[in-house]
């Protein structure tokens, strides 16, 4: 399995939409404080039947916290939704591990730190051994109905129209839609009280089985990055771009190897369709490490997905773009024991070098320090596991560019799997 996740600022409000502890599910609740105070977090389990369930959590300072959602009273065989409300800026992310119908294997998403009546996904796909799931959660304290857009590959669009409960979360499975039963296709949701959207997807791609989550996003723009990319050995790559408007748009793809060497690509995108860049397929890129920067002269939304083996460990990941470039990322989630591997990704998509200074932050409160120069207009990786004094360990990252970065953290660990010595 494997997941990548980022974000650029704490906050106090977080929303996930996914949650699942039923059916070989188990879901974690990952918590990280860079804040010198203890934060105390008052967090609303929201199940579909309208029913919540609050806890509060104290999450001491400068330190990454877990909760293990399955052990809760009440939670221990549903679907959920989660509200959580901190007095100190946090970031909070939820992973789950999962035996879905046979495909073995894990998900991550970071939370949103606010409802909205517009959320959009670029990725999804039904076809062949792919179940794709939207997911809505309600947090108010009145039902809405939620109107979903579904955008193909070919243009041709379905819509459908959902009500969902107050204080409650939803599944939509989007294979059983007879018009979407083997497609690409991106998701505009508009709904009548501000939500949170999520999309998970659960697959066996030519042999690789695992699932990934990713949090929607809520408005377009015509900028984005991706720090993460790589199309060596058995991993592919895509790029997908949404164009919800009405308008037919340009984009313009740069790409930028570790190697520092750039490679600009155009495509021409069709009004309210999905498009897809099978990055193994582009020469210059065939075996490389590579962040992504997409310009477009309409508003759009990108997501990347990857699907690997990795070490013999297969599986598939699944990231939304950033809008734009920050001085500082936090990343709340990061394992090093086991047979985890973690990579902290960086994108420097400035013309000069930049030098980002990061914080590793332990359970216990530990903070170890580290500092990494990375060249103009490249992609730069660390080995989490290799940095001395983290070789087994839960672990949150704060990052600082010397000038506006982009980061990402990718995971690869093994779930056990039948007939394999494990």
């Amino acid at each position: 399995g494997d997941w990548s996740s980022d974000v650029c600022s704490s906050d106090l409000e977080w929303y996930l939409a996914e949650g699942c502890t039923t059916n070989g599910f188990n879901e974690y609740m990952l918590m990280m404080n860079p804040n010198p105070g203890t934060a105390s977090v008052a967090t609303d389990y929201m199940k579909p039947d309208g029913s919540v369930i609050s806890v509060t959590y104290t999450v001491p300072g400068f330190s990454r916290y877990t909760v293990p959602v399955n052990d809760i009273p009440g939670l221990e065989d549903t679907e959920v939704s989660v509200h959580m409300i901190s007095d100190q800026p946090i970031v909070a992310e939820r992973s789950m591990y999962f035996d879905y119908h046979g495909k073995l294997g894990g998900s991550n998403s970071v939370g949103a730190t606010a409802t909205s009546k517009w959320w959009y996904l670029a990725e999804g796909y039904t076809g062949g051994d792919f179940d794709e799931y939207i997911l809505v959660g309600n947090p108010q304290a009145v039902d809405s109905k939620v109107h979903a857009e579904y955008m193909r590959s070919d243009g041709q669009n379905i819509t459908r129209d959902y009500d969902v409960k107050a204080h409650s979360r939803y599944s939509i499975h989007v294979d059983d839609i007879p018009e979407l039963a083997s497609a690409e296709v991106s998701t505009k949701i508009t709904s009548e009280q501000p939500v949170v959207v999520e999309r998970a997807q659960y697959f066996n791609y030519n042999g690789r089985d695992d699932g990934n989550a990713s949090t929607a996003i809520s408005e377009p723009s015509r900028t984005w990055y991706l720090a993460e990319g790589y199309t060596g050995d058995e991993f592919d790559e895509y790029v997908l771009l949404q164009n919800p408007g009405e308008i037919a748009g340009l984009a313009r793809v740069t790409f930028m190897r570790s190697d520092g060497k750039k490679f600009q690509k155009e495509y021409n995108l069709k009004p309210k369709s999905r498009f897809t860049i099978h990055v193994d397929d582009i020469a210059e890129l065939s075996n490389a490490e590579v962040s992504t920067y997409v310009e477009s002269d309409v508003g759009i939304i990108v997501e990347r997905s990857m699907y690997f083996v990795s070490n013999g460990r297969p599986g598939g990941s699944d990231a939304p773009g950033v809008p734009a470039s920050a001085n500082y990322w936090y990343l709340a989630e990061g394992y090093t024991g086991g047979d985890f591997d973690t990579y902290v990704l960086i994108m420097n998509p400035n013309n000069e070098r930049v030098t980002v200074d990061v914080n590793y932050l332990l359970p216990d409160g530990k903070i170890i320090p580290a500092s990494y120069t990375v060249e103009p207009c490249s992609r730069y990786t660390i080995h989490v596991d290799t940095v001395p004094g983290m070789s087994s360990t839960e672990v949150s990252t704060a990052l600082t560019g010397s000038k506006p970065i982009i980061c990402e953290r990718a995971m690869y660990f093994s779930v056990p799997r039948p007939n394999n010595g494990k």
